[in-house]
């Protein structure tokens, strides 16, 4: 993944990195946050530093077997920011995409508090998801 972001965006230096937030009980029942876990690791590879902008101040019930307009209400109003943009340009990494909507409300907070430009960036696309899906070619 670090590769890529290499090669689609060979400014990503200018970029804040940063990752969606699990909601803390949430984390404490895995014991981790997978986002935050490939974050550190491209950060790492990308040599850039890693912030911890934002934070999921509530719990959403499962998203599975949900549409994109479900997901999208379940996700309004449970990010917010939990530290300040020091960049004007923000990078979010994601474990998963499935139908943009946790990307999209993460970047709409980023944008909201400052950020011009979001990127969002997920280590694998939901192929079992059929409906109201970005279509790839």
């Amino acid at each position: 993944m670090a590769k890529y972001i290499k090669m689609v965006c060979p400014e990503y230096k200018k970029f804040q990195f940063t990752y969606v937030p699990s909601h803390w009980t949430k984390q404490n029942i895995r014991g981790f946050n997978q986002s935050q876990l490939l974050a550190k690791d491209i950060a790492k590879l990308l040599e850039v530093e890693l912030c911890d902008v934002l934070i999921k101040n509530k719990a959403t019930s499962k998203q599975a077997g949900t549409n994109k307009s479900q997901r999208s209400r379940n996700l309004k109003g449970k990010f917010a920011i939990k530290k300040d943009i020091v960049s004007r340009n923000v990078m979010i990494i994601d474990d998963v995409h499935t139908t943009g909507a946790t990307l999209n409300e993460c970047a709409a907070i980023l944008k909201s508090n400052g950020a011009e430009i979001v990127y969002g960036y997920a280590f694998s696309k939901s192929l079992n998801y059929s409906q109201n899906t970005i279509e790839y070619r």
